[in-house]
């Protein structure tokens, strides 16, 4: 059982992940954002993977096809993975995202000690649907328009997790949601396309 003082640092904790995911893109706040939700990724590898679902080795198997086609050139196209909750989607995607990494080096050139990290970015569906849209800063009082570049910088491969699963989109009407999760989201496509990203 855990105690008061733990549960309220992992309350506390939750609290500022949970404010640092709404950091306008493009600000200093945001890429701190992306760099903590790269460090909470455990590094993993397909290899790694416990099978604890019956069809978890198929998905594994063909994110490796994937990989392949990918790493040949043949397969110019995005990676979806579609099971219920505990199937390992996840995992895989975790796996999929620490297949590239970056590392800080040193003045000679030596890779740095614990500094290795996901050259792309991970994001929950529902935190990169609020991302993408344009926002009104408060302190300033201006409009800003979100640049997918903003949001995603140079990443190599992005991963989306929970899609399916966004919150309903604030300041937009609900017969309008639909439309504006959609037009999101092609905004993610149409960047994967125009600058070659991977995606899963």
């Amino acid at each position: 059982m855990q105690s008061l003082a733990t549960l309220m640092d992992e309350q506390a904790e939750k609290a500022k992940v949970e404010s640092m995911a709404g950091a306008p893109p493009g600000t200093r706040e945001f890429h701190s954002t992306q760099r903590y939700f790269a460090r909470q990724q455990e590094r993993t590898s397909l290899d790694d993977l416990e099978i604890t679902h019956p069809h978890l080795q198929g998905a594994i198997d063909a994110a490796r096809k994937w990989a392949d086609r990918m790493r040949d050139g043949q397969l110019n196209a995005s990676l979806v993975l579609v099971g219920g909750n505990g199937t390992g989607k996840t995992s895989i995607a975790r796996a999929i995202l620490w297949s590239i990494t970056d590392v800080a080096v040193d003045f000679k050139g030596d890779p740095m000690p614990n500094t290795r990290q996901p050259a792309g970015r991970f994001f929950m569906a529902g935190n990169l649907i609020l991302m993408l849209g344009d926002y009104h800063n408060q302190r300033t009082g201006m409009n800003y328009i979100v640049r997918t570049h903003d949001v995603f910088g140079k990443a190599p491969i992005i991963v989306i997790d929970d899609v399916g699963a966004e919150p309903v989109i604030p300041y937009v009407g609900l017969e309008q949601q639909d439309h504006e999760r959609k037009a999101r989201y092609f905004k993610v496509i149409e960047h994967c396309y125009t600058t070659g990203v991977l995606s899963s």
